[in-house]
């Protein structure tokens, strides 16, 4: 019996690890590299191989994914030169922050979520590349762009010229309109004003003349 159960949880940590390895197979590969190869064996033929054979191939897949993907590389390297850059109590902790139940909730709330993600993956996936003489004639078209782009760069010159020159005439009429009209107006008043004393002074000399007589 406590063989059994050793044997259970020897096949429970195999399956963990595989799992494990895929995910990070996917995260640094995108899945393209390794989906062929890793991911299309079915779970009773996997299970069905001898603990030994699953452990000695976990090996091969890591070590196969170290060696010859250079993200995989960089990562180790990185994790190598500074380790305080990957704490390893992070996930304990945060793990320990939530309880089952609490864990339960979350995926279960997300669980909607998972499909509608996997189909807009697939229908990405899809997509139909453009034919190369689609390509060809938008890479034929960048010549023209560019053409137009200058063109447009000089017409957004000649705006900004024109708009500089409109606010130039604008200000000198003002100038030569209102502000000379002001100086016009106020130097008739002056010599209005002049007039007018002028005027009373004589009518002062002539009413003084006139009582004297």
């Amino acid at each position: 019996m406590a063989a059994n159960g050793q044997e259970q949880l020897s096949l429970q940590a195999l399956e963990s690890l595989e799992g494990r390895l895929k995910q990070v197979e996917f995260y640094i590969t995108g899945g393209e590299d390794y989906e062929e190869e890793r991911f299309t064996d079915a779970p009773e033929t996997a299970s069905a191989r001898a603990p030994e054979e699953r452990l000695r191939g976990i090996e091969e897949r890591l070590a196969g994914l170290t060696t010859k993907n250079k993200v995989a590389a960089d990562i180790l390297n990185l994790h190598q030169k500074h380790p305080e850059l990957f704490p390893e109590d992070l996930a304990s902790e945060e793990s320990k922050a939530y309880t089952v139940e609490e864990k339960f909730d979350i995926v279960n709330s997300c669980a909607t979520m998972f499909p509608s993600a996997a189909s807009r993956l697939t229908s990405i996936k899809d997509t139909p590349v453009p034919s190369a003489e689609h390509s060809a004639a938008l890479t034929s078209l960048e010549p023209r762009l560019a053409e137009v782009e200058l063109q447009q760069e000089q017409w957004l010159e000649r705006i900004a010229d024109l708009r500089l020159q409109t606010a130039l005439i604008c200000q000198r009429w003002m100038e030569l309109s209102l502000l000379s009209a002001n100086e016009c107006w106020a130097e008739w008043q002056e010599r209005l004003m002049e007039a007018e004393k002028i005027v009373r002074r004589n009518e002062a000399i002539k009413a003084e003349e006139s009582q004297a007589i």
